[in-house]
């Protein structure tokens, strides 16, 4: 199970983490519609706190794992075939289905087709829908956005020589920053290359640089970090949307990242948790499926008349697990053989 970070255990953790909290958040949101009671993480604010840890994970590996690249196109263009490999099958069919929902059965849904819309979200590109709403069908889809933009512009990064590629990065975000701050852009797309949400990419891959320098934290210094990172990830959750998110939600889910990389490199902690490294290889799936997942399992409350009759608490924990087994299962039966024959394709060629 070993990858080309070195520290597959304490990252498939953070991801595993990362993807329960979304859900939670989701159930506490969605499962209040099928009359269950819920008196806590009503703002689904809050579950976009696993994206922004979804982000700097994303800037961690991506660094790592093209550590050998050596400024040539065709590592640029292998990079990109991995990525495509990873992120678009499984979007695309998950994409297929809500649309495919929105046309032969309308009623179990609010979005409303539109081929520009679709076919923008696709592409992953922000793009009105018929609503003017800039969320793609698949409504979580919208942070795939930002990740396909990451490998796009971190690609063309990896044409430059690795000494200078740390340096490119941090120009890359924060000239995008500023520019936003500056031109203070209208349009979805416009604000989407500007977001300050890019220097959670930006600071996962200087925490991936100093690991790689052999920069990394004691033991002690990881473990505190790793706790202010909760605290303030805890404490965050209740700022509304008074504060910009990337700062809210970034600062913490950074802290965690060093912390828990800081841990595992010096052998504090193995993070060896069969059912967590599992999770986070369903990660992805879950991420993808859980809204669906949630609405089934309210579903099945309301059919068996039990929406009002368990508490919220035990309804929403059973909800993340029901999501996460399903996620898993489409993880094996879908998203691995869909990812392995395309891998196999393109080494045939």
């Amino acid at each position: 199970m070993e990858t080309k970070t070195g520290l597959v255990r304490s990252i498939q953790w953070l991801r595993a983490i990362a993807a329960l909290a979304v859900v939670e958040l989701h159930s506490a949101v969605v499962l209040k519609k099928y009359g269950v009671q819920i008196d806590f993480g009503a703002d689904d604010q809050g579950g976009r706190a696993g994206v922004n840890l979804f982000f700097v994970i994303s800037g961690f590996v991506i660094y790592t794992m093209t550590s050998r690249h050596e400024g040539r196109l065709g590592q640029t263009l292998e990079f990109w075939r991995r990525r495509a490999i990873r992120i678009v099958p499984m979007y695309w069919l998950m994409t297929a289905i809500t649309v495919a929902i929105a046309v032969f059965a309308p009623t179990l849904t609010e979005y409303r087709v539109g081929l520009q819309h679709v076919v923008a979200s696709m592409l992953f590109v922000p793009w009105p829908d018929l609503r003017g709403n800039f969320a793609p069908p698949l409504r979580v889809g919208w942070s795939l956005d930002y990740e396909v933009y990451f490998y796009l512009v971190f690609g063309l990064m990896l044409l430059v020589r690795r000494q200078n590629l740390i340096r490119l990065v941090l120009l890359w975000g924060l000239l995008s920053v500023l520019a936003g701050a500056v031109l203070k852009p209208q349009t979805a797309l416009g604000q989407m290359l500007t977001s300050n949400l890019l220097l959670e990419f930006v600071g996962g891959i200087v925490i991936a640089y100093a690991w790689r320098q052999g920069l990394m934290l004691s033991a002690r210094a990881a473990l505190l970090t790793s706790i202010l990172g909760a605290v303030l990830l805890f404490v965050a959750l209740g700022w509304g949307r008074a504060f910009d998110e990337a700062f809210k939600f970034g600062v913490p889910s950074l802290l965690l990242l060093a912390g828990a990389v800081g841990l595992e490199a010096k052998g504090a902690y193995r993070f060896r948790s069969r059912p967590m490294l599992a999770l986070g290889d369903w990660s992805y799936a879950i991420y993808l499926t859980h809204l669906y997942s949630i609405a089934a399992f309210g579903q099945l409350l309301r059919a068996a008349h039990l929406a009002g009759a368990v508490p919220g608490a035990i309804v929403v924990a059973s909800s993340v697990a029901f999501a996460a087994i399903v996620g898993g299962v489409v993880h094996h039966l879908l998203e691995l053989p869909m990812q392995r024959a395309l891998s196999t394709e393109g080494q045939s060629r």
